[in-house]
């Protein structure tokens, strides 16, 4: 059973390409999902085998136009601040790091 949901923040963590060269599949691969992003989880699909695929907003195939899932485990679910945590955040923020003084 998988814990990923629709509306989850996805950062991708595959470095390298998602095809073996030589796969067969042809085209430019700038559309598929790169290390370092964060992506939303439109829906999650398991697989015959128990595998989990998530299917990202905004990541299609731009010749077929298909909606692709991708292998969870090449993500890290991220979990948004609390409103109290973001608010804390922006406080802490407010405050100078290393106050420079000034002389007189």
């Amino acid at each position: 059973m998988s814990d990923w949901q629709a509306g989850d923040l996805a950062l991708c963590l595959r470095i390298g390409g998602w095809f073996k060269i030589g796969s067969g599949i042809p085209g430019d691969y700038s559309w598929m999902p790169r290390a370092g992003r964060i992506y939303t989880v439109d829906f999650v699909r398991v697989m015959e085998n128990g595998s989990v695929g998530l299917v990202l907003q905004g990541v299609r195939n731009p010749v077929s136009k298909a909606r692709t899932s991708w292998a969870a485990v090449a993500f890290k679910k991220i979990t948004p601040p609390t409103d109290e945590e973001e608010r804390r955040l922006l406080t802490d923020l407010d405050e100078p790091v290393n106050p420079v003084k000034e002389d007189a």
